[in-house]
């Protein structure tokens, strides 16, 4: 699996059986500033799709679905998921490098205030 997967008896065997990964994080930002930048979605099967932020025509955030939509040149893509704020915010300047979509059961695993994303889904 690539998902940070363990047995609750290991957890239990370990002292903590309802330990919570702090660090684990559905995206990655860049590290630095910089002219071209691509951003890679990733399904938890470990398809991939590569997308140019020059072709991004603009966004739409709708807190209430838990959506986000991009507009590019050539199709669409929507984000779904929970506490989507912050991963907006961070699009609108072309912060992000990867968004991560996880699967719903491992949502529970992830800090509260963390932005989660379950689904993705490009149309033409």
């Amino acid at each position: 699996m690539n998902q940070k997967f363990n047995f609750k008896l290991d957890e239990l065997l370990q002292g903590n059986p309802s330990k919570v990964d702090e660090n684990y994080s559905c995206y990655k930002k860049f590290e630095t500033q910089g002219n071209i930048r691509n951003l890679v979605l990733i399904w938890p099967d470990g398809k991939e799709k590569n997308c140019n932020y020059a072709y991004l025509v603009t966004t739409e955030y709708l807190p209430e679905e838990g959506k986000i939509t991009l507009f590019f040149t050539s199709e669409t893509i929507v984000i779904t998921g929970v506490n989507l704020t912050e991963l907006h915010h961070d699009l609108r300047y072309q912060l992000l490098e990867e968004i991560i979509a996880i699967d719903k059961r491992y949502a529970t695993t992830l800090p509260n205030n963390e932005s989660v994303v379950f689904d993705i889904t490009v149309s033409e």
